[in-house]
């Protein structure tokens, strides 16, 4: 004889919720200022530190940028010329949608026979969006450099 498990909707449901309900942990860090004599002494250490590091980045930064600046110009030129291949694509969906809307409205259709939707073909997608200079090289630097220090 076979014995078949069989726990009522709502004991499934009860014992789904009690898995759901593990308690959750926070970690919070806590930083502070040391005190005591020595303390403005450290500090001063800490904070020289902290603007030799962010000087050196920055210097770092620039230098990348610089031996990046002509990548980004073509990185650009390329940007716009997919562009351009997209405008072209647009432009020959949309002249391709016109002819087939025309065309579904006059060779016959619905006087000589008979078709509930006349039309079938979608729409072009949207007209795509002009690339910024700006916008474009700046994810291209991000990329290669990665974000301006201290922004």
């Amino acid at each position: 004889m076979r014995t078949t498990l069989f726990l009522p909707p709502v004991l499934a449901l009860a014992l789904g919720l009690a898995a759901c309900a593990t308690p959750r942990y926070e970690t919070v860090t806590l930083r502070q200022a040391p005190t005591g004599a020595a303390a403005p002494a450290c500090l001063a250490v800490c904070e020289g530190n902290l603007e030799t590091c962010k000087q050196a980045c920055a210097q770092k930064y620039q230098a990348c940028l610089k031996a990046e600046e002509p990548g980004a110009e073509a990185h650009y030129r390329q940007t716009l010329d997919r562009y351009a291949e997209a405008l072209e694509r647009y432009r020959w969906d949309l002249s391709s949608y016109e002819f087939q809307l025309w065309s579904s409205f006059s060779w016959g259709r619905g006087a000589y026979w008979y078709d509930p939707f006349p039309f079938h073909h979608p729409p072009p997608p949207l007209l795509p969006r002009v690339p910024s200079r700006e916008e474009d090289l700046k994810r291209f630097r991000e990329s290669r450099c990665g974000a301006e220090p201290g922004g």
